[in-house]
C-alpha cells in the first residue's frame, strides 16, 4: 500500500483519540504522507470534504473511536472502496474495533502497512433504497443508504411507531 493520503476520524468530543490523532498525523507526515484529520460524531460530518479534498487516492483512512465512529466511517468510504482500519481509541464499544494496543508501536503499522504485511478483511454491506407505491414503480424516492452491521426502517412521525407494552 502506498501512503501518500491517509485520513484520520477521530471520535468526536473525546480528548484521547483527538490527542493520538495529531500524534499519528505528525508520524505520517514525517513519512511524506499527506494527512487529513477531523472529528467524527452526531453533529460533525468531515467526509465530504475529506472526499472533496483529496488531492488522488485516500490509501487508507485510520478510524480513532468505537463501533460508532468505525460505523460512520464505513457509510461514507465503503462506496469508494477506502480501506478502513478502526481502532479503539476513546470509543465505548469495541466490537468492530481493534483494540488500542494495536497502534502502540504505530511505527511498525505504518511499515507493514507500506510494505503490503496486511491482511483486508472484508464485510458485506447492507444497503436500502425506498420506494412509493407497488413493486411495479421502480422510481426510487431516496437517495441509496449503506450500513455495515444493521439498519433500522421507521415511519417518519415517532408517534406513528407501533409500540408494545
Amino acid at each position: 500500500m502506498q501512503l501518500k493520503q491517509v485520513i484520520i476520524i477521530h471520535k468526536a468530543g473525546d480528548a484521547l483519540s483527538r490527542r493520538c490523532a495529531a500524534q499519528y498525523a505528525k508520524e505520517l507526515e514525517s513519512l511524506d504522507c499527506q494527512v487529513l484529520t477531523g472529528p467524527s460524531g452526531a453533529k460533525d460530518n468531515p467526509y465530504p470534504v475529506f472526499l472533496a479534498s483529496a488531492r488522488g487516492p485516500i490509501d487508507f483512512a485510520l478510524v480513532l473511536g468505537g463501533d460508532g465512529t468505525a460505523l460512520g466511517a464505513a457509510r461514507h468510504l465503503a462506496p469508494d472502496g477506502i480501506p478502513i482500519l478502526a481502532v479503539n481509541v476513546g470509543g465505548h464499544l469495541g466490537f468492530l474495533t481493534e483494540p488500542a494496543e494495536v497502534l502502540k508501536d504505530s511505527h511498525q503499522v505504518w511499515e507493514r502497512l507500506a510494505e503490503d504485511r496486511f491482511a483486508i478483511q472484508r464485510r458485506m454491506m447492507l444497503q436500502a433504497t425506498t420506494f412509493d407505491g407497488n413493486r411495479e414503480n421502480q422510481q426510487p424516492l431516496s437517495d441509496r443508504y449503506l450500513a455495515l452491521n444493521e439498519m433500522c426502517i421507521k415511519p417518519a412521525s415517532a408517534d406513528r411507531m407501533i409500540t408494545s407494552f
